[in-house]
Formats: C-alpha cells, structure tokens, sequence
C-alpha cells in the first residue's frame, strides 16, 4: 500500500507540470493564433482568431440588390464575424440612421433566435453607433453562448462586427474583438 501511495505521489508530481505545461501551452497557442486582419475594400481592421473566411450574400428589397460582405473566423465554438454592406442612399435617405440600426439588430436577433439583453450608444473610431448584447438560445451538445455585435452606419456602409462566445468567457474574448476594430472613412 505504502509503495502505492508513493508511486501515484511521484506520477503526480512528475505528470502535473506536463500536464499544466501542455494547457498552458496549447492556451498561449490559441492567444497567438489571433491576428490582424485588414480589409482595404471594406475599410476596416481588426483582431481575429486566425485568417477569416469571406462569404458574400445578395438580397433584393424594393430599393435594390444589397451585398453583405462576410468575413468570419471560428476559434472552437465561438464565432467571430464582421459583415458590411453599402445601404442604397435612397433607403437611407428615407430611413434614416435609427431605422437601419433597428433593422440590423432585428436581423441579427432574429437569425441567431436571440433575445437582446442590452442596447447602447458606443462609438467605434469615432463614429457613434450601437452595441447589442444578446443570449442564445441552448443547443444540446452547445455551451450556453453570448452574442456582443457592434453596428456602425459610416456614410452609406453598415458594418455589423459580432462576436458569439461561450458565456463563461465572453467578456475577455469579445473585448478584445470588439475593441480593436478601426474603421477608415
């Protein structure tokens, strides 16, 4: 018994830092794998959990065909997204500012089945705009996830920048999304 409790004490010892080398290890990684990304087209910059996928969409409204510009990187579950797209000036024009934030925090709410938990003013590269903080429904086989998306009307462009995290880590990771987004005029 005696020469048990000795060697399961010294695999302990001799396993734990391993063990703790590699989780800290493979959590430096995945702190590293974030990267600058730019969009000269889309005029913006930002941090991302490696090289983003672009995705285009076209839909038509009765003020013509608009283009969202996707770009999207998964680290694990979490999801991070900016998506822009050039409102027709006639909609804005007859919209305006507040109408189109409402119809894009709709959107968002609606194609995540979120329910809003928070709406501010922000401003991001000093442009004013909004932050919508919002739940996600649990999926089986999902952590409970938590939504942080900044929407920003720069002339005619919308840009939509959403993180969706693990709720247990949403603050530290969207933080650091949200709050290195530049935008260029």
């Amino acid at each position: 018994m005696r020469i048990r409790i000795t060697t399961t004490l010294l695999a302990l010892c001799v396993l734990a830092p391993i063990a703790i080398n590699s989780l800290l290890s493979s959590q430096t990684r995945a702190e590293q794998d974030w990267m600058t990304f730019t969009s000269k087209e889309g005029r913006f910059s930002i941090e991302m959990p490696g090289q983003p996928v672009k995705t285009e969409t076209h839909q038509k409204s009765f003020v013509g065909t608009v283009t969202n510009h996707i770009f999207t990187a998964e680290s694990g579950k979490d999801t991070f997204t900016v998506d822009y797209s050039d409102i027709p000036h006639v909609a804005l024009h007859f919209a305006g500012p507040d109408t189109v934030y409402k119809h894009a925090k709709g959107a968002l709410l609606k194609q995540t089945f979120s329910k809003e938990t928070s709406y501010t003013d922000v401003t991001v590269s000093g442009v004013k705009g909004k932050k919508l903080v919002y739940d996600t429904p649990p999926v089986q086989g999902h952590p409970e996830m938590r939504g942080d998306a900044i929407l920003v009307l720069v002339g005619a462009r919308l840009y939509v920048i959403d993180g969706v995290v693990r709720e247990t880590e949403a603050d530290a990771k969207s933080q650091r999304f949200l709050s290195s987004v530049k935008i260029t005029k």
